[in-house]
Protein backbone atom coordinates (compact mmCIF):
# COMPACT_ATOMS: atom_id res chain seq x y z
CA UNK A 1 0.00 0.00 0.00
CA UNK A 2 1.58 3.21 -0.96
CA UNK A 3 2.45 4.81 2.39
CA UNK A 4 2.02 8.47 0.59
CA UNK A 5 -2.16 8.04 0.38
CA UNK A 6 -3.33 10.56 3.20
CA UNK A 7 -5.90 7.39 3.58
CA UNK A 8 -3.58 4.84 4.01
CA UNK A 9 -2.15 7.50 7.08
CA UNK A 10 -5.73 7.98 8.28
CA UNK A 11 -5.80 3.89 8.45
CA UNK A 12 -2.57 3.86 10.35
CA UNK A 13 -3.65 6.67 12.65
CA UNK A 14 -6.38 4.61 13.38
CA UNK A 15 -4.50 1.15 13.95
CA UNK A 16 -2.06 3.19 16.72
CA UNK A 17 -4.34 5.29 18.32
CA UNK A 18 -7.41 2.60 18.68
CA UNK A 19 -6.73 -0.14 21.44
CA UNK A 20 -8.96 -2.53 19.63
CA UNK A 21 -7.34 -2.20 16.55
CA UNK A 22 -3.33 -2.18 17.50
CA UNK A 23 -0.99 -4.98 16.21
CA UNK A 24 -4.79 -6.77 15.54
CA UNK A 25 -4.41 -5.31 11.86
CA UNK A 26 -3.13 -7.52 9.00
CA UNK A 27 -0.83 -5.73 6.73
CA UNK A 28 0.44 -9.04 4.52
CA UNK A 29 -2.24 -10.73 3.67
CA UNK A 30 -5.85 -9.70 1.47
CA UNK A 31 -8.23 -11.69 3.33
CA UNK A 32 -7.71 -13.44 6.84
CA UNK A 33 -7.01 -16.82 7.61
CA UNK A 34 -9.29 -18.54 10.19
CA UNK A 35 -6.31 -18.88 11.96
CA UNK A 36 -5.21 -15.17 12.28
CA UNK A 37 -5.10 -13.25 15.41
CA UNK A 38 -6.02 -10.13 13.34
CA UNK A 39 -9.37 -8.75 13.23
CA UNK A 40 -9.23 -6.97 9.97
CA UNK A 41 -6.58 -6.07 7.07
CA UNK A 42 -4.80 -2.81 6.23
CA UNK A 43 -6.56 -2.86 2.95
CA UNK A 44 -10.12 -3.11 4.78
CA UNK A 45 -9.80 -0.72 7.41
CA UNK A 46 -8.58 1.69 4.43
CA UNK A 47 -11.49 1.17 2.81
CA UNK A 48 -13.77 2.15 5.60
CA UNK A 49 -11.65 4.97 6.09
CA UNK A 50 -11.87 6.14 2.45
CA UNK A 51 -15.87 5.95 3.01
CA UNK A 52 -15.53 7.80 6.28
CA UNK A 53 -13.96 10.51 4.23
CA UNK A 54 -15.86 10.26 1.25
CA UNK A 55 -19.22 8.60 2.01
CA UNK A 56 -20.46 5.54 0.43
CA UNK A 57 -19.37 6.77 -3.28
CA UNK A 58 -15.83 6.05 -1.87
CA UNK A 59 -15.96 2.63 -2.86
CA UNK A 60 -15.43 2.85 -5.87
CA UNK A 61 -11.41 4.00 -5.24
CA UNK A 62 -10.85 0.48 -4.30
CA UNK A 63 -6.61 0.49 -3.65
CA UNK A 64 -6.54 3.52 -5.84
CA UNK A 65 -4.79 6.95 -4.04
CA UNK A 66 -7.62 8.97 -2.95
CA UNK A 67 -7.25 12.79 -2.91
CA UNK A 68 -7.46 14.65 0.63
CA UNK A 69 -7.14 18.45 0.82
CA UNK A 70 -3.87 18.45 2.75
CA UNK A 71 -5.60 21.04 5.44
CA UNK A 72 -8.37 18.17 6.22
CA UNK A 73 -5.90 15.11 6.81
CA UNK A 74 -5.85 15.98 10.53
CA UNK A 75 -9.47 16.43 11.03
CA UNK A 76 -10.20 13.34 8.75
CA UNK A 77 -7.84 11.10 10.70
CA UNK A 78 -9.26 12.61 14.03
CA UNK A 79 -12.80 11.74 13.59
CA UNK A 80 -11.79 8.41 11.98
CA UNK A 81 -10.10 7.37 15.26
CA UNK A 82 -13.07 8.99 17.31
CA UNK A 83 -15.35 6.72 15.19
CA UNK A 84 -13.66 3.51 14.63
CA UNK A 85 -13.02 3.73 18.36
CA UNK A 86 -16.47 4.20 19.29
CA UNK A 87 -17.76 1.61 16.87
CA UNK A 88 -15.41 -1.34 18.16
CA UNK A 89 -16.82 -0.32 22.04
CA UNK A 90 -20.70 -1.34 20.46
CA UNK A 91 -19.85 -3.53 18.25
CA UNK A 92 -16.81 -4.88 18.79
CA UNK A 93 -17.49 -8.63 19.77
CA UNK A 94 -19.12 -8.88 16.39
CA UNK A 95 -15.89 -7.88 14.85
CA UNK A 96 -13.80 -10.36 16.33
CA UNK A 97 -16.14 -13.48 15.67
CA UNK A 98 -15.40 -13.71 11.57
CA UNK A 99 -16.17 -16.85 11.60
CA UNK A 100 -19.95 -16.56 12.81
CA UNK A 101 -20.60 -12.76 11.65
CA UNK A 102 -19.89 -10.34 8.86
CA UNK A 103 -18.91 -7.31 10.88
CA UNK A 104 -15.47 -7.60 9.92
CA UNK A 105 -15.94 -7.78 6.21
CA UNK A 106 -14.93 -4.65 4.00
CA UNK A 107 -17.66 -4.50 2.20
CA UNK A 108 -19.79 -3.76 5.94
CA UNK A 109 -16.65 -1.72 6.98
CA UNK A 110 -17.00 0.27 4.00
CA UNK A 111 -20.53 1.01 4.98
CA UNK A 112 -19.69 1.35 8.52
CA UNK A 113 -16.94 3.60 7.31
CA UNK A 114 -19.76 5.95 5.41
CA UNK A 115 -22.39 6.22 8.27
CA UNK A 116 -19.59 8.08 9.86
CA UNK A 117 -18.66 10.29 6.73
CA UNK A 118 -21.45 13.14 8.13
CA UNK A 119 -19.10 13.62 11.38
CA UNK A 120 -16.50 14.83 8.69
CA UNK A 121 -18.85 18.04 8.42
CA UNK A 122 -18.96 18.17 12.19
CA UNK A 123 -16.66 20.66 13.29
CA UNK A 124 -17.66 20.43 16.87
CA UNK A 125 -16.56 18.18 18.96
CA UNK A 126 -19.53 17.99 21.58
CA UNK A 127 -22.16 17.87 18.29
CA UNK A 128 -20.22 15.29 16.86
CA UNK A 129 -19.95 13.24 19.83
CA UNK A 130 -23.73 13.77 20.33
CA UNK A 131 -24.41 12.35 16.72
CA UNK A 132 -21.78 9.89 16.87
CA UNK A 133 -24.12 8.14 19.84
CA UNK A 134 -26.94 8.90 17.62
CA UNK A 135 -25.33 6.81 14.43
CA UNK A 136 -24.04 4.45 16.94
CA UNK A 137 -27.36 2.98 18.49
CA UNK A 138 -28.46 1.94 14.96
CA UNK A 139 -25.21 -0.13 14.59
CA UNK A 140 -26.03 -1.88 18.08
CA UNK A 141 -29.42 -2.85 17.05
CA UNK A 142 -27.80 -5.12 13.88
CA UNK A 143 -28.10 -8.73 14.38
CA UNK A 144 -24.56 -9.07 12.85
CA UNK A 145 -24.91 -13.15 12.05
CA UNK A 146 -24.30 -14.63 8.89
CA UNK A 147 -28.20 -15.71 7.83
CA UNK A 148 -30.70 -15.20 6.05
CA UNK A 149 -31.74 -11.39 6.89
CA UNK A 150 -28.43 -10.65 4.98
CA UNK A 151 -29.08 -12.42 1.94
CA UNK A 152 -30.06 -10.37 -1.06
CA UNK A 153 -28.02 -7.38 1.48
CA UNK A 154 -24.01 -8.32 2.04
CA UNK A 155 -24.05 -11.77 0.63
CA UNK A 156 -26.07 -14.93 -0.62
CA UNK A 157 -25.58 -18.45 0.16
CA UNK A 158 -23.43 -21.17 -1.49
CA UNK A 159 -25.54 -24.54 -3.13
CA UNK A 160 -23.71 -26.26 0.50
CA UNK A 161 -25.36 -23.73 2.79
CA UNK A 162 -22.41 -21.24 3.53
CA UNK A 163 -22.71 -17.75 3.52
CA UNK A 164 -20.60 -15.75 1.41
CA UNK A 165 -20.22 -12.10 1.46
CA UNK A 166 -20.24 -10.03 -1.66
CA UNK A 167 -17.03 -7.56 -2.50
CA UNK A 168 -17.36 -3.93 -1.54
CA UNK A 169 -18.13 -2.41 -4.65
CA UNK A 170 -21.11 -5.46 -4.85
CA UNK A 171 -22.47 -5.08 -1.53
CA UNK A 172 -21.75 -1.87 0.51
CA UNK A 173 -24.04 0.38 -1.23
CA UNK A 174 -26.98 -2.33 0.31
CA UNK A 175 -25.65 -2.76 3.76
CA UNK A 176 -25.29 1.26 3.74
CA UNK A 177 -29.01 1.21 2.79
CA UNK A 178 -29.77 -1.43 5.61
CA UNK A 179 -28.00 0.34 8.16
CA UNK A 180 -28.70 3.69 7.69
CA UNK A 181 -32.43 4.33 5.16
CA UNK A 182 -35.05 3.40 7.72
CA UNK A 183 -37.48 3.20 4.37
CA UNK A 184 -35.11 0.15 3.19
CA UNK A 185 -36.43 -3.07 3.43
CA UNK A 186 -33.38 -4.24 4.60
CA UNK A 187 -33.12 -1.66 7.68
CA UNK A 188 -35.70 -3.99 9.72
CA UNK A 189 -34.86 -7.34 8.27
CA UNK A 190 -30.79 -6.90 10.05
CA UNK A 191 -32.18 -5.47 13.19
CA UNK A 192 -35.24 -7.98 13.70
CA UNK A 193 -33.47 -11.20 12.15
CA UNK A 194 -36.33 -11.70 10.08
CA UNK A 195 -36.39 -13.49 6.57
CA UNK A 196 -37.00 -11.89 3.28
Amino acid sequence: MDARDPLTYVARNVEQSVPFFKERVNTVRRQLRRSDRHVVTITALRGACVTLAEGIGGVKYGARPVHVDSGKIAHVSNVAAEWFGAVANAIGAAIEDRDRTLASSPAVLAAIGAMGHELVQIADAKARAVRREELLDRLRLVKWDKGKAWEGIAGKFSPSGRFSVGGSKETAYAVYAALTDRSSEGYNRIRTGAAA
